[in-house]
């Protein structure tokens, strides 16, 4: 039996990213790491934040990933019509 450690992250992440977490999982299970979370291996009937709450209060740490988890795209127009040739916008939000 190993350490606790909550860990906050999305359940899903970009493909981009999966292969990463994949290997830090690895590494910190190999160190006797357990990570716990809301949502994969745990399940709360409360509240999603007095859930965490409870659930942290059996780990002895936690790691807070804020991986993106909603992105938008947005274009710069005028009168209603995209302005060929510029750039647009991109708004990447992590984890809350």
């Amino acid at each position: 039996m190993g350490i606790n450690i909550f860990i906050s992250r999305p359940t899903n992440i970009a493909k981009e990213f999966e292969k990463q977490f994949t290997h830090f999982n690895k590494f910190l299970k190999h160190e006797g790491f357990d990570l716990v979370r809301l949502g994969a291996n745990k399940y709360t009937l409360d509240a999603p934040l007095r859930g965490v709450i409870e659930l942290m209060k059996t780990c002895q740490g936690a790691i807070i990933l804020g991986y993106p988890q909603y992105e938008l795209n947005a274009h710069i127009s005028k009168g209603g019509r995209i302005i060929p040739g510029v750039k647009g916008i991109k708004f990447i939000m992590p984890t809350p």
